[in-house]
């Protein structure tokens, strides 16, 4: 588990409002590819905001501290 939301490697699938109630962003719906954390400057340190892609283009930018974020179900080890 990472110790911050911005080292935080997991792929994001879906952004939800932070009641948890609405899609923001689902990848795979209505023309999103991708949802990436990146840091915003601000007062001493980078805040996490959340980056909403349909394809190659930067739609939508949105705090993380006002949203729920979803993340995709890691991957089965079959190893055993």
């Amino acid at each position: 588990m990472a110790d911050s939301m911005l080292n935080d490697k997991r792929t994001i699938v879906c952004v939800n409002t932070d009641c948890g109630s609405d899609n923001v962003a689902v990848v795979g719906s209505k023309g999103v590819t991708r949802i990436k954390v990146y840091g915003e400057p601000s007062h001493y340190c980078s805040v996490p905001f959340l980056a909403i892609y349909k394809g190659d283009h930067l739609h939508s930018r949105l705090p993380a501290h006002s949203h729920q974020i979803i993340y995709a179900d890691p991957e089965p080890n079959n190893d055993r």
